[in-house]
């Protein structure tokens, strides 16, 4: 990807994505959002941020175990799913 193509963060999300690059410096359980399986955060666990298109969906910082985050489909996977989690999260902060 170019850097011309790449967005800034906004604050929040830096914030969170730093607060998980942190947590990976210490080995504790962890959850893969691309195998959603629970593992040590033990190798080279990869932190990823989502921006939603629709401003009133929550922006998101997500975490991928090695595995994952060197295969394109899993990947993919992860942020399928974080986008349907961001999603829901809207409709019921909005639900009455």
């Amino acid at each position: 990807m170019s850097a011309a193509r790449v967005k800034p963060l906004p604050p929040q999300l830096a914030a969170a994505v730093q607060q998980l690059q942190w947590s990976l410096l210490t080995p504790s359980p962890a959850r893969c959002w691309g195998c959603n399986r629970t593992r040590l955060t033990v190798g080279a666990w990869a932190v990823a941020a989502y921006i939603p298109r629709n401003p009133v969906h929550p922006p998101m910082a997500y975490l991928l175990c090695p595995s994952c985050a060197s295969n394109d489909k899993a990947r993919k996977r992860a942020a399928r799913t974080i986008e349907t989690k961001s999603r829901d999260l809207a409709e019921r902060r909005a639900a009455p």
